[in-house]
């Protein structure tokens, strides 16, 4: 629950804010950066991977179960990185905060 309840805050706070809403540390010794811009594909919200070589690749990032998924536009692959592997802008922390206080029955 408390999982969905995060999924939905990020989903609702990318059209309140600009910018970069998390970071995953990658594989290849660098970072992924996902940002809450719209993918121009309509399939999710923009995603800029940096690390081996100095390569930037892009693609785009959407929440599904209990993951994050980014989809990389250069081979069109899927990679799947747990929500504890993310490590939130304090704007998002802050948002799930303040939606954590609001009692629901």
């Amino acid at each position: 629950m408390k999982k969905l309840l995060l999924a939905l805050t990020i989903a609702a706070s990318f059209a309140a804010q600009a910018g970069e809403v998390g970071r995953i540390k990658n594989e290849a010794g660098g970072h992924i950066v996902l940002m809450d811009f719209k993918c121009a594909s309509g399939g999710g919200w923009y995603a800029i991977g940096y690390g081996f070589k100095n390569l930037t690749i892009e693609g785009c990032h959407f929440a599904m179960d209990d993951s994050i998924m980014i989809r990389w536009n250069h081979d069109k692959t899927l990679t799947r990185y747990s929500f504890d592997e993310v490590q939130w802008s304090e704007q998002i922390l802050e948002q799930v905060r303040q939606d954590r206080s609001i009692k629901t029955y």
